[in-house]
């Protein structure tokens, strides 16, 4: 993970000259100068939704992600106080130092750090076997439908046979003792390691969670085996995370656990929640509900409130995916034209602007290992280049233009992304007939389905990687890897296959070296941009704003938000 061009993205964009403090000397704000590090203190959480799930063998968004990082811990996970390529690389956490790597590269052996003890009422130290249950919970045959979304268990040897109920146990997990743990995959992968920083891989005490039920049931009773643990959950109403007592900072090299409490108030407007946190009734926001827009260039322009302004790259993309095997899209030279003829800087506009995203033309994303910032379909500030677009459509036939299908979701924020594509694409004398579907409608019913084919030439998506630097697995192998398709369930919605990047994948999920792998997937991406499988659209931004009194403001690509257990507050009351 070599590529300076991508990690010069995950820093504060210099757009705003958003400034949050790093530390140094724990400044308060407004000049005074406050200890490294404050203890103590009521973490105020407003937010638009509620959690998605608490259960960490289901927890899959980003607001979960962001508390559970403070509930419970993996035997590796990330540093979000290291800088550069460090910030990227998986570190251990549970694990007791590095892993041992058998010569195959298919068995890992993790040593569990001795001294982690679960909350009450568990009280004891976490073992090697709970990682063992805490995917078998996940797969068990019984667990009813759609049980845990982990898509990266499978990885391991026996899970699925264990999964079908074909045998008593994933025979690729073993606990030699109560401190070791072997974990074999089916084949070698070198991102299992990054892998492993998910919540679906921490640990569980089965004796008491197995009087539970997966999911919700679980989530609101969560032992924890980080700093904090659950106090009160009301769905939708309140979220409380107290100390852990039995947490011992001398065990977490990763978490620094400054505030005693994290309080979350839920069910609040976007305007609320700027009010409240400029107001100082409210500390942050942590479910991706930015300032309001009218609110973002008062707030840029104050030189005060700017230092409490972050304008941060996520690592999520929009895009069109272009159908392989139905329309006019099968030809390249469509599918080309379309990608010079997209007004990029337009769409970016019209979804929010700069704190919205840029203009984006590469299939990686810019938190990922083998990004760079290449253009294979270049326009003057991105604005597209309508005559280039035609002369491809006429090499492809279609001298007069075509009339492609177009599938969307029907909110605010896709029609006015369709509305820029419309206006760019008939410059060029390319027609839009479109479908619109109400939110995640628009995937299950048509762009994941090969019969509806015909109906979405180009359809309109939005992805995010799970993990950052070597996560790849997650975006490429998810979305444009030929061989994961099926007529009702691919996420690949354009059917895009090639024999020579499949290969690639291949390969690079092998390779252990990081500059190698990072190439590797450099060169799949230009392999893709050059068979048009995709017209990049924008690469998204997130805006984030935080109270006087927030000290270490720090966004991670791992959360897609600030770490709560490494902020303090000053002052520290209440």
């Amino acid at each position: 993970m070599k590529s300076a061009r991508w990690l010069s993205l995950l820093v504060v964009l210099v757009l705003l000259a958003a400034a949050c403090d790093d530390g140094g000397d724990g400044g308060s704000g407004d000049g005074r100068p406050s200890p490294r590090g404050v203890k103590r203190g009521t973490l105020r959480v407003y937010s638009h939704t509620d959690v998605g799930a608490l259960d960490p063998g289901v927890a899959y968004a980003t607001f979960d992600f962001a508390l559970l990082r403070g509930m419970v811990r993996e035997l590796y996970s990330f540093d979000t106080r290291a800088t550069g390529e460090r910030s990227l690389q998986p570190v251990p956490d549970l694990a007791d130092g590095p892993f041992q790597l058998s010569d195959d590269g298919r068995t890992y052996t993790f040593r569990i750090r001795r001294g982690v003890s679960y909350a009450p009422p568990v009280d004891r130290e976490v073992r090697a076997g709970d990682f063992i249950y805490a995917l078998e919970r996940q797969l068990h045959p019984d667990q009813p439908s759609p049980g845990s979304p982990n898509p990266y268990a499978r990885l391991i040897s026996g899970a699925g046979d264990f999964a079908a109920g074909r045998a008593r146990s994933i025979s690729g997990m073993r606990a030699p003792d109560s401190h070791t743990l072997r974990i074999t995959l089916d084949r070698p992968a070198s991102d299992f390691p990054s892998l492993l920083t998910l919540p679906f891989f921490s640990p569980v005490p089965e004796k008491y969670a197995s009087e539970y039920k997966l999911g919700r049931d679980y989530g609101q009773h969560l032992v924890a085996s980080g700093p904090y643990r659950l106090e009160k959950y009301l769905p939708g109403r309140r979220i409380e995370l107290v100390r852990n007592e039995n947490w011992d900072p001398k065990t977490d090299p990763l978490r620094s656990a400054w505030v005693d409490k994290v309080s979350v108030e839920i069910g609040h407007t976007e305007a609320e929640i700027q009010q409240a946190i400029e107001g100082g009734q409210a500390d942050l926001n942590l479910d991706a509900v930015p300032p309001p827009v009218g609110d973002l260039q008062r707030l840029s322009d104050d030189p005060a409130l700017a230092k409490r302004l972050a304008v941060e790259t996520t690592g999520c993309v929009h895009y069109l995916t272009m159908q392989m095997d139905a329309g006019p899209t099968r030809k390249l030279a469509v599918r080309q034209a379309i990608n010079y003829a997209i007004d990029r800087q337009g769409v970016v506009l019209a979804i929010g602007g700069p704190y919205a995203g840029e203009p984006a033309s590469t299939i990686l994303s810019p938190t990922l290992a083998g990004y760079s910032a290449f253009d294979l379909y270049p326009s003057q500030e991105a604005r597209g280049d309508p005559d280039k677009a035609r002369e491809l459509l006429a090499e492809a036939g279609y001298p007069d233009g075509i009339t492609l299908t177009y599938v969307g979701q029907s909110s605010a924020k896709w029609k006015a992304l369709y509305e820029a594509l419309e206006s760019s694409l008939d410059r060029a004398g390319i027609r839009l007939k479109p479908t619109w579907y109400k939110g995640l409608d628009a995937y299950s019913q048509s762009l994941r389905l090969r019969a509806k084919r015909e109906e979405h030439h180009l359809g309109a998506a939005g992805w995010c990687p799970d993990v950052p630097g070597n996560g790849s697995r997650s975006f490429i192998g998810v979305l444009l890897d030929g061989r994961h398709t099926s007529p009702t369930a691919t996420n690949n919605y354009g059917r895009y296959s090639s024999t020579k990047v499949n290969n690639l994948i291949d390969r690079a999920y092998k390779t252990r070296d990081d500059r190698a792998r990072a190439a590797l997937w450099g060169q799949i991406d230009r392999l893709v941009m050059e068979d048009a499988a995709w017209a990049p659209l924008v690469y998204d931004r997130e805006t984030f704003f935080w109270s006087a009194r927030v000290r270490n403001w720090t966004f991670s690509p791992w959360l897609a938000n600030p770490d709560i257990t490494n902020l303090w507050l000053d002052p520290n009351t209440p």
